[in-house]
């Protein structure tokens, strides 16, 4: 199954002479065969998330997360305690390896 969305970020920014910088993104999400999930996400103009004038709007370029299970060997598997199975009357974290995949710039595709 997949979905797509519009979200609204607002950051903080301790770095900057602005206060805040918000995102407008188009975030879509899908399960894939093998378990795993990918989380896909970039700008767009919207409608109903116009610019506000105390915030910066930031651009995001084409952004994702890759999560896949992974097996109980795995070295770099971060480890959900939040999301557990139940084996054999035992409570068992999932484990998954999460990649982040990020155009940098606009002329990098």
């Amino acid at each position: 199954s997949s979905a797509i969305d519009i979200v609204h970020y607002v950051f903080k920014s301790f770095s900057s002479p602005y206060k805040y910088r918000d995102f407008c993104l188009l975030r879509s999400w899908t399960a894939l065969q093998n378990g795993g999930r990918l989380i896909a996400m970039r700008s767009v103009i919207h409608p109903r998330v116009p610019e506000q004038k105390d915030n910066i709007r930031a651009i995001l370029y084409p952004t994702g997360y890759l999560i896949v299970p992974a097996s109980d060997s795995a070295p770099d598997a971060t480890v959900h305690g939040g999301a557990e199975t139940k084996e054999e009357g035992e409570s068992k974290a999932k484990r998954s390896l999460v990649t982040f995949v990020a155009q940098m710039d606009r002329e990098s595709v």
